[in-house]
């Protein structure tokens, strides 16, 4: 019986990507006017915070924006989200309004998330429409809706009220300026915008160099949902993804699995999800392929977590068993995992008590009785 062995992460994380931890770029409480918000940003728009606002009076009939530039050169680069909590309180039924981001020190190739007091949204691309007016469930005029926009890979959600509406790919920026965008006369408060950025825990490729050219691998395994956190095994014959949010998820659109495709002839294969028991509900995520492509390391958990093998049989994954890793600790939200091809060592990205910063990379050698041994911070 020909087994392939596994190593099982379940990342107990909501709605956020393998290996990431989030940095807060902006928190923005309107308290004050700490982060320069500007106020007088042009004629016939006026704005002023007070008591935990922001308002925002539009005396034309044209758009007015007020924006803040978050002054990150490589926002289109990053995994972030975007939320704003805003509400309508005089004005025309139709005037949309809402969030613009994306905007550049030009004030143009800027995107809006618009809703209107007619309990509709829609999204923009400046004067293009990505996405035309359409109905949705949204709080009245006077009430607040909260509009919010998750960005991982070259996939866009966006949310009111925490319940997905829309899905877009390839929004791609040209600045970092985040605001609220008023399409016409209206007086529109704004209680509360956040900008989080997901890092990714080594972020190589954005920062390289080299001439590279990106060749799309077909339709086979690009697809409109989010393909993650690649891994081609040693031999390049077996290819692997972490597929974001699509319906054939065990854990449906709200979960995160791992397809793979073999290559045939030269040519991938279709994706396909490895299925029960590897994927659950939750979160699963893909680490590394054995040469001889007998063994995937995926992941469980973060804290207290560690890794599990399973054994695939001729029915298909056996129940994944848990590895003891000798005084696992992990004191970050998050964790990152590398197996050598022997399946001797185990490299970790973890948070500990004799870490030099926040996460160190530490290694951890296999026993005679198989356990892992204590994680060794691999110094300065």
């Amino acid at each position: 019986m020909n087994k392939i062995v596994s190593i099982l992460f379940v990342f107990l994380l909501s709605g956020f990507s393998v290996f990431s931890q989030n940095v807060v770029l902006l928190d923005e409480q309107f308290n004050d006017n700490s982060n320069m918000w500007p106020l007088e940003a042009a004629s016939g728009v006026s704005a002023s915070i007070k008591n935990g606002e922001l308002l925002i009076v539009n005396e034309n009939d044209s758009r007015g924006i007020l924006s803040l530039d978050l002054k990150k050169e490589d926002f289109d680069h990053l995994d972030y989200s975007i939320e704003l909590k805003i509400s309508m309180h005089s004005g025309s039924s139709s005037t949309g309004f809402g969030l613009v981001w994306g905007e550049n020190k030009e004030e143009s190739d800027f995107y809006d998330f618009l809703i209107n007091s007619k309990k509709m949204m829609c999204v923009k691309k400046g004067d293009s429409t990505l996405l035309s007016w359409r109905k949705i469930d949204l709080n009245g005029k006077g009430a607040s809706n909260i509009l919010k926009i998750d960005k991982e890979g070259n996939q866009t959600n966006f949310y009111i009220n925490n319940e997905l509406i829309h899905h877009q790919s390839d929004l791609f920026l040209k600045g970092s300026k985040i605001g609220i965008i008023v399409e016409g006369k209206a007086t529109v408060y704004a209680s509360g915008i956040k900008v989080i950025q997901h890092l990714d825990a080594i972020n190589d490729i954005a920062s390289n160099k080299m001439d590279l050219e990106r060749t799309k691998l077909g339709e086979h395994i690009n697809s409109e949902y989010g393909e993650l956190s690649p891994v081609v095994s040693p031999d390049g014959t077996r290819l692997c993804v972490v597929r974001s949010k699509h319906p054939d998820n065990v854990g449906g659109k709200t979960d995160q699995d791992i397809w793979c495709s073999d290559k045939v002839s030269g040519e991938w294969s279709e994706l396909e999800n490895v299925g029960e028991p590897v994927n659950d509900k939750y979160n699963n995520f893909l680490v590394s392929i054995a040469p001889d492509n007998n063994m995937m390391v995926v992941g469980i958990g973060v804290g207290n977590g560690g890794i599990s093998i399973t054994e695939k049989e001729h029915e298909g994954w056996g129940v994944p068993l848990k590895q003891k890793v000798i005084d696992y600790m992990n004191y970050s939200n998050t964790v990152s995992f590398y197996a050598t091809s022997d399946n001797q060592r185990l490299l970790m990205a973890v948070q500990r008590m004799d870490s030099r910063g926040e996460k160190d990379l530490y290694v951890s050698t296999k026993n005679e009785d198989g356990n892992w041994g204590k994680p060794v911070n691999m110094g300065a």
